[in-house]
C-alpha cells in the first residue's frame, strides 16, 4: 500500500513512569523488551523506567528538561 517504500523506524529513547509493578499487567505485557521483539524499538537506545504516579515526577522530569536543553 506504499508504505513498504519507507524503511522501518524505531525509537531510541523512551521514559515510562507507571506506579505499578509489571506483573499486575497494567502494562499490557509492553515492556521494552517487548517492544524489541516486535522491532518497535532499538536494542541500543537508551530507556527508563520509574515506577511512581506521573503526577509527581512528571513536573521534575519536565524541569530537568527544560533546563538542560
Amino acid at each position: 500500500m506504499g508504505y513498504e517504500l519507507y524503511p522501518a523506524r524505531r525509537f531510541s529513547y523512551g521514559v515510562r513512569i507507571c506506579p505499578d509493578q509489571m506483573y499486575y499487567g497494567h502494562l499490557s505485557g509492553c515492556t521494552y523488551s517487548e517492544n524489541e521483539s516486535w522491532r518497535k524499538s532499538d536494542p541500543k537506545g537508551i530507556y527508563a523506567e520509574i515506577q511512581a504516579d506521573a503526577t509527581q515526577v512528571w513536573p521534575f522530569l519536565a524541569k530537568y528538561l527544560m533546563a538542560t536543553a
